[in-house]
């Protein structure tokens, strides 16, 4: 079962994810964090120097951080001009997983063919508070480039989602949201 979580950045879609991915003692994959990589070091992920492994990508041994603003641009600039390279790497990073959730945008209709997918949403003030605090930037800066990407990346919600408002909910409570809604399936 594929379990995906969409939306725009900011509304709490990784950090749900990773949870659920947990409480379910299934793998996760950040499919933003994959094109974050790539746009910015090439598809270079070849088993040895570079891989995949629980939630990080590792280069030379080192874990990448890659969650600065500038990977997140470079990577919605570049799913706009070649989504399907991108796409394919992380499919190929998957491998043989029967079960597991993951993250992205277009992650569980253009990445994956998912069983369930949940779109985690919030205004774009709401998030660039969250995404400025994860990212240690200021407010301002980060509100226009989220207000950038929304823009171009042109978000629409995938049909036979469940769609959640992240604005006033705890990522536990997103959880527990989608537990419930995945019960019956289990």
């Amino acid at each position: 079962m594929i379990i995906s979580l969409d939306g725009p950045a900011g509304a709490g879609k990784g950090t749900v994810a990773r949870l659920l991915a947990e409480k379910m003692s299934w793998p996760y994959l950040d499919i933003g964090l994959v094109f974050r990589f790539v746009a910015s070091h090439g598809n270079i992920f070849n088993g040895s120097d570079t891989y995949y492994q629980e939630g990080m990508i590792f280069h030379r041994g080192e874990p990448c951080d890659l969650h600065d603003e500038k990977y997140g641009q470079q990577a919605s600039v570049a799913a706009v001009e070649n989504f399907e390279r991108l796409a394919s790497i992380a499919r190929n990073l998957v491998g043989n997983w029967e079960n597991f959730v993951c993250d992205g945008r277009g992650s569980g209709t253009r990445v994956f063919k998912a069983d369930r997918i949940y779109f985690l949403n919030a205004p774009s003030e709401i998030r660039a508070k969250r995404r400025a605090r994860q990212v240690d930037a200021p407010y301002a800066q980060v509100l226009a480039s989220i207000e950038a990407r929304d823009r171009r990346d042109n978000l629409i919600i995938p049909d036979g989602c469940l769609s959640i408002d992240t604005t006033y909910l705890e990522p536990s409570e997103c959880v527990s949201i989608i537990m419930a809604d995945i019960k019956p399936l289990l």
